[in-house]
């Protein structure tokens, strides 16, 4: 009896690694776009998905998703619930004393988006925008200018009686409009002088006109644009002043707490943007290339979701893996992902899902 105990002792141990190797993980997800979501067949793909499903080929672990919400994942991995999880989770101090990350697989940012501007021209907004010092120093160098070629055209040619200049007032106006015409490259030759030393002068101011109207127009095109970068810029200021949304458990939802910015918390990113084409709130703070993704996509919604991406940013992150701190597999799993992650088909992977917005693996 003894030695059959023995014998089936050893049988039940050298099944233990084929047990083992088919162990299955657990893999905590939430749907957010484009790091994990449903197809229209109901299985998970995303960022997310296709890094863990080339992990679980490398290391020969199948997985099982187990879908959540956000702000359980962090937990669900610290207490061995699940072996990892998959999503917009960003390494930070507080997180990484809970969990054990992996290298970053992605860099994103913490982002602010805001109701698309309506395409209509605003006579008030143009004329706020061209208040710039140096436009202003432009117009009156370019109307200091005319004045002074108008005085010299005019007291060279006024005494010619058969000219374009001769007289007073009406010769003075006469010479005004010329460089005016002249300065701008117009050019209609109604009027034209008929001394040497004007014409000479008139070449001058010629040149000295297309150097001045480059300078007017690119004063205008830096003004206007100057201008729209510091709206976009005292976005983050304006924080304080609206109510925002953002994802709950999030990043973002901390860094609103911690700035004291009023908010509401979604359980999804496309129902805090469902909030913020209602009216409900003002922005939405949330993770950068998931906001880019969704703009992108719900073009083809009907009716589309139209908000803009500010190019102000609250917080660069670097995306990872949670694993529990004293997981077995930490070793493995971070192995496959550096693989994974410098072969060239996740930079496919990238390009699929983000497009322009892709983020280079690190």
């Amino acid at each position: 009896m003894t030695k059959d105990r023995f014998l089936l002792f050893l049988v039940l141990a050298a099944s233990l690694p084929s047990l083992q190797a088919n162990e299955r993980l657990r893999i905590a997800v939430h749907e957010k776009p484009p790091y994990a979501e449903r197809n229209e067949q109901g299985a998970w793909v995303g960022i997310g998905i296709s890094l863990w499903q080339s992990i679980s080929d490398r290391i020969g672990r199948p997985l099982d998703f187990v879908e959540m919400p956000y702000e359980q994942i962090i937990p669900s991995v610290e207490s061995g619930a699940v072996d990892g999880a998959v999503g917009e989770l960003a390494i930070t101090s507080e997180s990484e004393q809970r969990v054990r990350f992996t290298q970053p697989y992605l860099i994103s940012s913490i982002g602010i988006a805001v109701p698309a501007a309506n395409a209509r021209f605003d006579l008030r907004e143009l004329i706020a925008d061209l208040k710039s010092p140096a436009l202003i120093q432009i117009i009156f160098a370019i109307f200091i200018g005319m004045v002074l070629v108008s005085i010299v055209i005019w007291l060279l040619e006024r005494r010619h009686r058969a000219g374009h200049f001769h007289g007073g007032l009406h010769g003075f106006g006469s010479a005004l409009w010329f460089s005016a015409v002249t300065m701008t490259g117009v050019g209609y030759g109604d009027k034209i002088p008929s001394t040497v030393t004007a014409r000479l002068i008139s070449v001058f101011w010629m040149l000295v006109g297309i150097l001045l109207v480059a300078g007017f127009t690119a004063a205008v095109t830096s003004s206007i644009t100057a201008a729209r970068l510091d709206s976009a810029r005292s976005s983050a200021r304006d924080l304080h002043r609206i109510t925002c949304a953002t994802l709950a458990g999030s990043m973002s939802e901390g860094i609103l707490a911690r700035e004291g910015i009023g908010h509401v918390s979604y359980e999804s990113l496309p129902e805090a943007l469902a909030a913020l084409q209602s009216g409900t709130v003002q922005a939405v703070v949330a993770d950068t290339l998931s906001l880019r993704y969704l703009a992108h996509r719900s073009l083809h919604h009907r009716p589309p979701v139209r908000y803009t991406v500010a190019q102000t940013t609250l917080k660069d992150v670097f995306i990872g893996i949670p694993l529990p701190r004293q997981s077995p597999h930490y070793d493995a799993i971070n192995v496959a992902l550096l693989q994974t992650t410098s072969s060239p088909e996740w930079a496919e992977t990238l390009r699929r899902w983000l497009g322009s917005a892709a983020s280079e693996p690190l």
